[in-house]
């Protein structure tokens, strides 16, 4: 596993990472962070990566960074706790309206204008063909 805070990669403690994924809820991950010489800080809001063989398998925010002294020679460890990608979109409100218009249309919009510039991607978009009333998959 790697694990990355704002692009830098940290060093986690052996047996430390918990990932909690659900389906139509929160997810969340936590470990701990070795700091041996007292030269790592984190803070809530930074951008969490996890990878499991290159393969991006969590992406979130960080919630708490708990620093815990464990020497009087600056040797410390962080207690990260971080929630989903659901943070963002949770943290505001979006005022507007369409008329005849798909939700899947609205939820484009909202991602593209509002959500994107934070990191989340529209990545699956479905199209009805109505002449021949198929659905088609299309990963863009």
């Amino acid at each position: 596993m790697e694990i990355y805070i704002g692009n830098e990669k940290v060093p986690v403690m052996v047996n430390s990472l918990e990932i909690e994924d659900e389906v139509e809820a929160h997810s969340s991950a936590s470990f701990t962070v070795r700091d041996l010489n007292n030269v790592l800080n984190f803070q809530r809001g930074e951008l969490t990566e996890i990878y499991h063989n290159d393969t991006l398998i969590f992406r979130g925010f960080i919630e708490m960074a708990d620093k815990v002294p464990l020497t009087k020679k600056n040797n410390y460890i962080w207690r990260i706790e971080c929630s989903d990608m659901h943070y963002v979109a949770d943290k505001r409100i979006v005022a507007f309206s369409e008329t005849s218009t798909t939700a899947g249309s609205i939820v484009g919009k909202i991602v593209d204008d509002y959500l994107e510039q934070e990191g989340v991607e529209n990545t699956l978009r479905y199209w009805f063909d109505y002449e021949q009333n198929t659905w088609e998959e299309v990963i863009s």
